[in-house]
């Protein structure tokens, strides 16, 4: 891990989630503990990188013996107690509904897998509880989407829409949300991995065909491969902007939970789709700030790329050198653009995600499928309007630096 001159409290947090499962305290935590630790901003930048059940399990597990007695308050550690139940409760509600669904799917002779949400929990650390989602991620062949709604129906979800987003022209997505009726079970039914706008992932045909199953519950599910979990990992997490640390703890627990793997064939994967400094970034976050290993010629590689050196100190810069409220509303675009690797493909994006209608223009104004055409017009008012609460935010946090400094 590389010294980020970064404050106590981030460097703690990383040092805890670099190896959430490990079973005794690293030397440089104890230092860290013996210092005077902003428990308060600790847990703020827990909630905000989505990793308070992550520190919760490392500090509960490595921080109660007489190594570290009374250096974590019995507070601080109730107050992230409430957090990692919470988070357990709901992921183990997601992944008994997960097992579920995906049977009823199997069972109506349709091929899904699963990825991300408990699928990679439990390829990660064992147990849903340590990883934080909110949803849950399959994929089915386009030519199967009608029939798996149908299932899904019969299983008391919903789409979140009044029409069959696979099948409009306007809203270019690559994923339709259902939900149940209680609203705590939320699915993304996928028939590909990425919107138009961002279209470096594997094929679905790629991905079946590497499936492998695993146990969730009492069901055996079809998920990704280590190697193409990784890349699509990779992909999306570049499409968001690395706006948390949890996704690059994904890559870092991806590369120590498959220790015998091939990482130099994500790269291969990656090159034809035009992701390969999407991949090369994630592993390089995860060696900066988590201390993932990787093989010498994968490292040389991202070092000698100066745009994805220069996109990891952006990374960092924003996830903990910026606060949190003003964070720049250009990163989610920015990080993504600067990724891409060939000058056509940058100005498709930009075109895009500016002017295509997306599911949030959906959620923005709900409108009958004949009248979708019209959010061609509400997609750049829903944007001005996210400009301006950014710019009233930046205001705001201006007004108050310029205060303390005026005490």
């Amino acid at each position: 891990m590389s010294d980020l001159g970064l404050a106590p409290e981030a460097e703690l947090l990383l040092r805890c989630c670099a190896n959430p499962l490990a079973g005794r305290a690293a030397p440089r935590v104890l230092d860290l503990l013996g210092q005077s630790i902003d428990w308060d901003a600790v847990y703020r930048l827990a909630i905000r990188h989505r990793v308070a059940p992550m520190l919760y399990r490392y500090i509960s597990t490595n921080c109660a013996s007489s190594d570290c007695a009374g250096r974590v308050p019995q507070p601080v550690l109730e107050r992230f107690k409430r957090e990692f139940n919470r988070n357990l409760l709901r992921g183990r509600y997601l992944t008994g509904e997960l097992a579920r669904l995906m049977r009823a799917l199997e069972s109506n002779g349709i091929e899904a897998l699963t990825y991300k949400g408990p699928a990679l929990a439990l390829m990660l650390y064992g147990d849903v509880a340590v990883r934080q989602f909110a949803d849950l991620d399959v994929l089915v062949r386009d030519s199967e989407v009608g029939k798996a709604a149908r299932v899904l129906a019969g299983q008391g979800y919903s789409r979140a829409t009044d029409y069959d987003i696979s099948e409009t022209s306007v809203i270019r997505e690559c994923e339709d949300v259902f939900c149940n009726q209680d609203g705590l079970g939320i699915l993304d039914l996928h028939w590909r991995i990425m919107p138009r706008h961002f279209p470096f992932a594997p094929e679905p045909d790629s991905l079946f065909a590497g499936a492998r199953r695993i146990a969730i519950g009492e069901a055996a599910v079809l998920t990704l491969s280590p190697v193409d979990m990784l890349l699509v990992l990779c992909v999306h997490s570049t499409k968001h902007g690395w706006m948390n640390l949890s996704n690059v703890c994904d890559i870092a627990g991806m590369v120590r939970a498959n220790r015998e793997a091939d990482w130099a064939e994500v790269l291969d994967k990656a090159r034809p789709i035009g992701a390969q400094r999407m991949v090369m970034l994630g592993f390089n976050l995860a060696r900066e700030l988590l201390g993932a290993e990787f093989p010498a010629a994968i490292a040389r590689m991202a070092q000698d790329d100066r745009r994805v050196i220069a996109l990891t100190r952006r990374v960092i810069r924003q996830m903990f050198l910026r606060p949190a409220d003003v964070t720049h509303l250009s990163e989610p675009w920015m990080v993504p653009l600067l990724s891409i690797e060939r000058a056509g493909q940058r100005v498709r994006y930009c075109f895009d995600r500016a002017l295509a209608p997306t599911n949030e223009e959906s959620r923005f104004l709900p409108l009958p499928r004949f009248l979708l055409p019209l959010h061609y017009l509400t997609r750049p008012v829903r944007l001005v309007l996210k400009l301006r609460k950014y710019l009233t935010a930046r205001l705001r946090a201006s007004a108050r630096g310029t205060r303390e400094k005026l005490r």
